[in-house]
């Protein structure tokens, strides 16, 4: 069983006053107000927001004296500072484990050679070379790719 329910009763519009008449004015006038009114709220909300991520040039240039703050830049970003430092651990491990030149196993490994080049995780393997192998691979790519110690 379905329940009736009544119509509602449709609101008597209110009736407009005729243009270019005071009434007419006083009514654009209440509307042109509240329109500003809102504008300044969203305004200041805006800027109560913004001030808290604002960057050092916005606040210059909002404060008005258009000069900036001379800040020297960080040589690396804190993400990139900690994978040097996974980095340069794993490569001291590597050299601690094998001491001696993979290539002419007689002087001591002070470097890392990557075989592949230093992208994402091929940056992790590398072989432990003394200073003298690795320049001479580097400076002779070709004959170090047919050694097998370059990859690419």
């Amino acid at each position: 069983m379905s329940i009736i329910r009544p119509r509602p009763m449709p609101l008597k519009p209110e009736r407009k006053p005729e243009r270019n008449t005071p009434a007419w004015f006083s009514i654009k006038r209440e509307q042109a107000n509240e329109r500003k009114a809102l504008r300044e709220q969203k305004r200041a909300e805006m800027q109560r927001d913004s001030h808290s991520q604002e960057k050092p040039h916005q606040r210059a240039l909002r404060a008005g004296t258009g000069r900036l703050k001379r800040t020297r830049l960080k040589p690396r970003s804190v993400m990139k500072a900690k994978w040097h430092e996974l980095y340069i651990l794993g490569l001291r491990f590597l050299v601690s484990l094998n001491p001696f030149c993979r290539r002419c196993k007689e002087r001591h490994a002070t470097e890392g050679h990557h075989p592949a080049r230093q992208h994402g995780a091929a940056i992790l393997i590398f072989f432990p070379f003394c200073r003298v192998c690795h320049a001479d691979v580097e400076g002779n790519k070709n004959r170090a790719r047919e050694e097998g110690w370059i990859w690419y």
